[in-house]
């Protein structure tokens, strides 16, 4: 995450203050940890100038496979178990739903069949390449029933057309109109969670899809919603009653890597506490008394 990744930052506040953190050390527990407040605080604290990044070398060799899954409930014991095989070289962990493979591979030759339930894309980076191990870590788990087919990238050619079947998603966003959410939740409430927002929206809009991907690895999912029909819903429609509401059930979070802005910001309270969102509050009061740092971005004042 790219919080993570962030030693230091200098940023210009409200009343004009350079507030220099430009820490280049990555252990620094010398009092409050003050570029944190700013990282996702969408520019509503401060004006950041400068940044301070952690780099980490990229790794010659890459192993890259698309598998099947016959069930989500594998998908936590898939997980573990290549981080236990696999260990830190784990990189991508990339679940699609049965229809989004299917809508994005409409009209190509797909490299597994398009009647599974999940696919899930798994890239292993090494410093080495070892890829007679990572083929058989592929084919210790096919043996203990936790994929049912899969098909290892064989060449850089191979691996990006595997990417290109997650990544290219054009044919998804030219059914218009086309609604998208970035949530987070608990890995093993997933599945649960996207039959709910399905169930939901079929009742109220019968001709709806809602094709999902995401960094399960992460705890986010990316939904696409298409309506469908002649008449397309309100953001407000979709978002209460079909995708936040029922979130909420699941303590989930209604952005979990593109932000809150003014699109969100209705159901920041589905995600963050009264008291939370008090100190957000008091915070950008304090900081910006005035209001001049993107007003009416992630909360309003």
């Amino acid at each position: 995450m790219m919080r993570n990744l962030v030693l230091g930052l200098e940023v210009v506040t409200a009343d004009g203050t350079v507030l220099s953190m430009m820490n280049r050390m990555l252990k620094n527990n010398a009092g409050f940890d003050l570029k944190q407040l700013f990282i996702g605080s969408e520019g509503t604290l401060g004006v950041v100038t400068r940044a301070v990044l952690k780099l980490e070398p990229r790794l010659p060799f890459r192993q890259t496979a698309l598998v099947a899954l016959n069930g989500f409930e594998k998908l936590p014991r898939l997980l573990n178990r290549l981080k236990q095989d696999l260990g830190a070289g784990l990189s991508s962990f990339e679940v699609m739903w049965g229809d989004y493979y299917q809508a994005v591979t409409t009209g190509n030759k797909p490299p597994l069949a398009r009647d599974y339930p999940f696919y899930l894309l798994v890239e292993c980076e090494n410093r080495d390449e070892n890829a007679a191990r990572f083929i058989t870590v592929m084919e210790q788990v096919f043996d203990a029933g936790l994929i049912v087919d899969a098909v290892v990238a064989k060449s850089g050619a191979e691996r990006a057309a595997l990417w290109a079947i997650r990544d290219n998603f054009d044919p998804v966003l030219a059914k218009k109109p086309v609604y998208l959410y970035d949530v987070s939740l608990p890995i093993k409430d997933m599945a649960t969670y996207v039959d709910q927002v399905k169930a939901r929206l079929k009742q109220d809009f019968p001709a709806a899809q809602c094709l999902v991907f995401g960094h399960v690895g992460d705890g986010n999912l990316h939904l696409f919603v298409i309506p469908g029909g002649t008449e397309a819903p309100t953001t407000r429609h979709l978002s209460d009653l079909a995708v936040y509401h029922p979130l909420r059930a699941f303590s989930g979070s209604v952005s979990a890597e593109h932000g809150i802005g003014r699109e969100k910001k209705d159901w920041l309270h589905y995600s963050r506490s009264a008291a939370e969102i008090a100190l957000m509050r008091l915070l950008e009061t304090t900081m910006d008394p005035k209001n001049i740092l993107n007003p009416g971005v992630v909360i309003d004042v």
